[in-house]
């Protein structure tokens, strides 16, 4: 194909240079998380100077939104509903399809999180299970 010709190495192999990340190449994740970053960071969130996945926000009433990221996973946190109300319309905004699960009980990252009125529950049954095969162990923990 003559269109084809100013990309051909000598060797006879295509070579392109990308416009966009795709999905699979090696800089695809650093590249998203960048653009993340700078989507919260614009959304007056702090990067965590300890974990560079953590983001803090104070809203206007003190109170703090926290995220943790894990690749396009993002477990947000707050005190209050409408923080995360006001978190999840900004997100929409920013980016064109979004997922939400919400509620008393979510699971993230393999954990899974029961939020009552005394605390946060988590429990990682699977993850030990999990480890516990992958070590071969086959009764009670010590």
């Amino acid at each position: 194909m003559p269109e084809l010709q100013p990309f051909l190495n000598k060797d006879g192999k295509l070579v392109f240079r990308l416009d966009k990340a795709l999905y699979g190449c090696i800089q695809s994740a650093k590249l998203w998380f960048n653009k993340l970053r700078d989507v919260l960071l614009k959304l007056g969130f702090t990067q965590n100077a300890v974990d560079e996945c953590v983001f803090n926000r104070i809203n206007k009433d003190g109170s703090v939104t926290t995220l943790a990221l894990h690749v396009d996973d993002i477990l947000a946190l707050a005190g209050k509903d409408i923080h995360i109300d006001k978190f999840i319309t900004e997100m929409k905004a920013e980016f064109t399809e979004i997922t939400i699960k919400r509620g008393k009980r979510i699971t993230y990252l393999g954990m899974d999180f029961t939020f009552g009125p005394d605390g946060i529950d988590m429990i990682v049954e699977d993850t030990i299970a999990e480890m516990c095969e992958e070590w071969t162990a086959t009764q009670g923990y010590e």
